[in-house]
């Protein structure tokens, strides 16, 4: 009985991961494709990777901030990091008091 119910679990789970995964990349931005020519070169980009800022297709609103890497031979996109910058407690001043209990969550 534990086993069909362990495999009945398993088989509702396997299709909602795959159903996560979007063909288009995350945040729209597909690997193995070029950045865009609104990107803009980062620095600390090395002679085999380059890192890019750039603006997705489908932003989401927990981030403010999308970076690509890209191999430097063939200009194509291995990598996508989604950032949200967090300003400490001590440094925000000039934040409302809603933006800093975000801040704290």
């Amino acid at each position: 009985m534990k086993s069909n119910t362990v495999l009945c679990l398993a088989m509702l789970l396997v299709p909602g991961a795959a159903l996560a995964c979007d063909p288009a990349g995350a945040h729209g931005i597909a690997f193995g494709d070029k950045p865009g020519r609104e990107a803009r070169k980062q620095p600390g980009s090395g002679k085999a990777t380059i890192w890019y800022a750039v603006t997705p297709p489908q932003a989401d609103e927990r981030f403010d901030r999308y970076l690509v890497r890209v191999d430097a031979g063939t200009g194509k996109i291995f990598q996508v990091d989604a950032v949200k910058t967090i300003i400490p407690v001590e440094r925000s001043v000039g934040l409302s008091a809603g933006q800093r209990e975000e801040g704290v969550r």
